[in-house]
């Protein structure tokens, strides 16, 4: 045997007797739970807009997405649209769009947007720079954005304030949420210390401001004393919801730099974590709107079917939501709870069902558990197409699959949300046959979870389907 064939081996084996297979079984596609609801409902979704300037800010709100497709505006602007599910049920429809920096062309594109989606909400999420009050991390909804370069130029320069305001219902629910730590949970860790919520002015323009220094700088702080963070696109966005009064509008920021050291804080990652906390209070908002249903009418509940796995989900019952999870799977395959999944089944799941039973388990864990999030696991430990045992071992220690070299049995896993990030679903049958790896412990014979599961035949499904 090559050594690097026996060293794979010995990677996935230490301590481990494989025990006779039954068929193989191939977890595939995670879950196809609620194939009706999503395509019946998707028609009367209420619809919201999210622009963005740049791709980090765009790449934190498409996150929270599923269904991802992409449509291209008569006039070139490409259109990316996707579900939102929140409160265990598909409940919004996003329109996202990447526009780039300045406001003329944010009112340009909020406007075409507006005419296109024909939304209901219309958010800008994205970063800016604090000017005062405020830490990096931390996330201001602005109740109204001055538009700081208008003015008289004379031998001195004398501004006109020109000021748009975020809707009034927007700015309350705003204020509700900063009140509370729910936001925070769709983060998969909560930062220490713990980023704030404000909800104040700000200030936009058509300049980068890098320095308490700068004459801007000053400016700011003299003629525009309440903004407490300063950006380039939220007073055009809101300019054009004003000529649209059916659409509610609201600009939420993530700071990213104190204006002083804002090349050094945007390259230590910055900007990442200010985009992924505004995305993470916008799409929070969005499910505190449908939940209490003052935007949207009511939409239908999850088939039949799906409740027994919702209910355990949300009573944190995660072991039995695993097995209720590979039982529904198999069920809708027109198989018993005891066959297995085939790789040839891959492509009889359809993307909603995987991308809604994903979020299912996405929101009800609070962003640990899911085929999404260990699909990113997967890919940060070199998973591919053509996964070899190493890859296999990598995966199962970021997860928690294994210990100390060792593939772990499933009842010593941990059924909590203490559990690693991407620890479940497992999809793993209780006889200790099919995918497994068996292992003696003692006189016990446990099941073991293990890389005879072709993972990635799910991961590729879940690019696929844009999870």
């Amino acid at each position: 045997m090559p050594l690097n064939a026996k060293r794979n081996e010995d990677c996935c084996r230490q301590a481990v007797i494989k025990l006779k297979r039954k068929k193989p079984l191939s977890p595939v596609l995670v879950t196809s739970t609620l194939m009706s609801f999503s395509s019946e409902a998707s028609q009367d979704l209420p619809c919201a807009v999210i622009l963005t300037a740049i791709p980090t800010e765009h790449n934190e709100v498409r996150k929270h997405l599923t269904d991802i497709k992409e449509e291209t505006h008569p006039q070139g602007t490409v259109y990316q649209r996707g579900k939102f599910i929140a409160n265990g049920r598909c409940c919004w429809e996003i329109g996202i769009v990447e526009i780039g920096a300045g406001n003329t062309g944010a009112a340009l594109e909020a406007e075409r947007a507006i005419t296109y989606f024909r939304p209901s909400v219309l958010l800008f999420v994205g970063i800016a720079g604090g000017i005062k009050d405020v830490k990096i991390g931390d996330v201001v909804a602005a109740t109204k954005v001055y538009g700081y370069e208008s003015g008289k130029a004379e031998e001195q320069f004398k501004p006109r304030p020109d000021v748009e305001q975020s809707t009034y219902s927007l700015e309350q629910r705003a204020r509700a949420e900063s009140k509370c730590s729910d936001w925070l949970q769709r983060l998969k860790s909560i930062p220490n210390p713990t980023p704030k919520v404000f909800v104040a002015p700000i200030a936009a323009g058509e300049k980068v401001v890098a320095s308490t220094q700068s004459s801007v700088f000053e400016f700011l702080r003299s003629n525009y004393g309440d903004a407490i963070a300063v950006e380039m696109e939220g007073k055009g966005m809101l300019e054009a919801a004003h000529a649209n009064q059916n659409v509610k509008a609201l600009v939420i920021r993530g700071i990213s730099d104190l204006i002083d050291g804002k090349s050094a804080a945007d390259k230590s990652g910055s900007q990442e974590i200010a985009a992924r906390h505004a995305s993470a209070f916008a799409f929070e908002i969005l499910a505190k709107l449908a939940k209490r249903s003052n935007i949207n009418n009511p939409q239908p509940a999850i088939p039949e079917i799906y409740q027994k796995l919702q209910k355990l989900l949300q009573a944190g019952n995660w072991r039995d939501a695993d097995i209720e999870t590979r039982t529904v799977m198999l069920v809708r395959l027109g198989r018993s709870s005891k066959d297995s999944i085939r790789p040839e089944d891959k492509e009889r799941f359809p993307c909603e069902d995987l991308q809604i039973i994903d979020q299912l388990w996405v929101n009800y864990s609070k962003g640990r558990f899911g085929f999404s999030i260990q699909n990113r696991i997967w890919q940060e430990v070199g998973g591919n197409m053509s996964p070899n045992s190493d890859t296999y071992c990598r995966f199962g220690d970021r997860v928690g699959w294994r210990s100390n070299g060792i593939w772990l049995g499933y009842d010593i896993l941990t059924f909590s949300l203490n559990a690693p990030l991407g620890h479940f679903p497992v999809l793993t049958p209780m006889d200790g046959g099919s995918s497994l790896l068996g292992m003696i412990v003692g006189n016990a014979t446990m099941a073991v979870v293990g890389f005879g599961s072709p993972w990635w035949v799910i991961f590729s499904r879940c690019d696929y389907c844009g999870l």
